[in-house]
């Protein structure tokens, strides 16, 4: 059973009308097929969207910059390649799957201790 808190949108009263920024976000879940959030879930997505846009936008316009132009004269191109280093800069790709073999078959070339024919529970040595 879901908490008591998760709901498939929360409603705003027609006194305080939804964001459009909030409105994007809840159509964005809808979109995917999320049914069911917490509250929560929109307002973390829309600091995240916030952070990456204002990062972005400041480094495109440091680029701008140094291209000549005015820091508010921003391009597509500006604005692409900041977005493509801001992404390398916090998303980490994984490491090569020939990476991660070789330290598999290192790892899975030490032998497991044999299993003990005395009675009781079996702990490992303490050497491991």
């Amino acid at each position: 059973a879901l908490p008591s808190d998760c709901t498939m949108a929360e409603h705003s009263t027609p006194a305080e009308p939804e964001p459009r920024d909030a409105a994007a976000v809840r159509h964005v879940l809808q979109s995917m097929g999320v049914e069911t959030y917490e509250p929560r879930v929109v307002h973390q997505l829309l600091e995240f969207v916030y952070r990456y846009t204002s990062e972005v936008v400041q480094d495109a316009a440091l680029y701008a910059e140094h291209a000549g132009r005015k820091s508010g004269d921003l391009t597509a191109h500006d604005a692409r390649l900041a977005a493509k280093l801001w992404s390398q800069r916090r998303f980490a790709p994984p490491p090569p799957r020939a990476h991660i073999d070789d330290v598999a078959s290192v790892k899975n070339a030490t032998p497991l201790p044999g299993v003990s024919s005395t009675p009781g529970v079996r702990l490992p040595p303490t050497h491991m």
